[in-house]
């Protein structure tokens, strides 16, 4: 799934594959409003997310998005001081949103991926990215859905 929003309007629009291999582009404004909402993030600031993953068996949606500010975008500060730690929860219609901390924030670092371990449906390992100017880093780490860290940070390489 990919999130594409245009500046001004907040009309933000998702791009999701079919089973038949086409995309569907979906306007999803209501639901990154009620995720802004949900992690204290009024309209001045912003949520970027990339890493997502649909639970079918428990009809139910995690995020554990790269970056968030109550604040307005700035460059300077976006890649060094944004980054998160905030994994959310939501069921399939965004009724009911939870927000829990993973481990500690490290400002500059920033999920990137997110995928449940099969047999472990409350597990998950993650991916998270540093990118400031020409520094590239990845890291990975374990945690459960309630925000428990099951294995520290790890530096994989200088690599994205």
């Amino acid at each position: 799934m990919s999130g594409a929003a245009r500046a001004g309007s907040q009309l933000i629009i998702v791009s999701a594959p079919t089973p038949g291999y086409t995309v569907t582009s979906k306007d999803w404004s209501h639901v990154y409003r009620r995720i802004r909402e949900a992690c204290g993030i009024g309209d001045a600031g912003y949520v970027v997310h990339e890493a997502a993953e649909w639970q079918p068996y428990r009809e139910r949606w995690s995020f554990f998005p790269r970056k968030t500010s109550t604040e307005p975008f700035h460059e300077r500060t976006d890649g060094r001081e944004k980054g998160n730690n905030l994994l959310i929860e939501a069921d399939a219609d965004f009724d009911h949103i939870e927000v829990r901390p993973v481990g500690d924030r490290i400002p500059e670092r920033g999920p990137s991926s997110i995928r449940l371990i099969t047999g472990h449906p409350n597990e998950f390992l993650y991916m998270k990215s540093v990118k400031i100017g020409g520094r590239t880093e990845s890291w990975i780490g374990a945690a459960d859905l309630a925000g428990n860290l099951l294995a520290e940070e790890e530096k994989l390489g200088d690599f994205k």
